[in-house]
């Protein structure tokens, strides 16, 4: 609570008129003044005598001042931790239904396979070799071949792809080294297909130069299908 002293003095009356001064009088005494919880006061003072004060009545709300500047911003806080993860969505929804077929790409029907050629016959006098001749020709005419010449015992193969208008192309020939006539000398098969007649022809090398033997497969032999 706070104390503050009030000093009460008594003052002197001057008589009306002209008569003479009396006698000074006593000094007066001392009060506090003590302000209580409630806000009342109490007046204390040296001779004893205190009286209290009441609270006087709340005056009526005054206007509200005007609103300030906004202040700046404030340093920014640091970041919060990172929240827990979430559930999962819903089920998978259902698949929807299959788009239409695209049209085809512009070279599908350049590697599209339109023909095929298969030849297979004995080599006779050679105890049992045969050959086999492959071809597949695709929409572009370029011309995949594979040949094999083979016995119970031993056997070879080769491929070879050609282009339209490469040397060779009309007849597509393969080389298989196979040394049939065991002479090691080198020799190896050369097989071909006359694509017009379905004549099939095979050739033996010895020496690496000479044929040694030549035979011819009927278009019997072949199979030709078209795509």
């Amino acid at each position: 609570m706070t104390k503050r002293l009030l000093v009460l003095g008594v003052l002197g009356v001057a008589a009306c008129g002209g008569g003479a001064d009396g006698p000074a009088g006593a000094n007066g005494s001392s009060c506090t003044v003590t302000e209580e919880a409630d806000g009342s006061a109490t007046i204390s003072c040296e001779d004893g005598t205190e009286v209290s004060v009441p609270v006087g009545a709340i005056g009526p709300r005054g206007e509200d001042g005007a609103t300030g500047e906004p202040g700046g911003d404030g340093a920014a806080g640091p970041s919060g931790a990172t929240g827990a993860t979430g559930p999962g969505g819903g089920a998978t929804g259902a698949t929807g239904p299959a788009g239409a077929t695209g049209a085809p790409g512009d070279d599908a029907e350049a590697t599209r396979i339109i023909e095929s050629f298969s030849c297979s016959g004995p080599l006779e006098g050679t105890g049992g070799m045969l050959a086999f001749y492959d071809a597949v020709l695709f929409g572009s005419g370029d011309l995949f071949v594979t040949a094999r010449v083979r016995n119970a015992a031993i056997g070879a193969s080769s491929s070879v792809f050609y282009a339209p208008g490469q040397n060779g192309y009309l007849t597509a020939s393969v080389l298989v080294s196979l040394d049939a006539d065991a002479t090691a000398n080198g020799g190896f098969f050369h097989v071909l297909l006359d694509r017009a007649t379905l004549t099939t022809t095979v050739d033996y090398f010895a020496d690496g130069a000479a044929v040694t033997q030549s035979w011819s497969m009927l278009p019997a032999a072949c199979v030709h299908n078209f795509y």
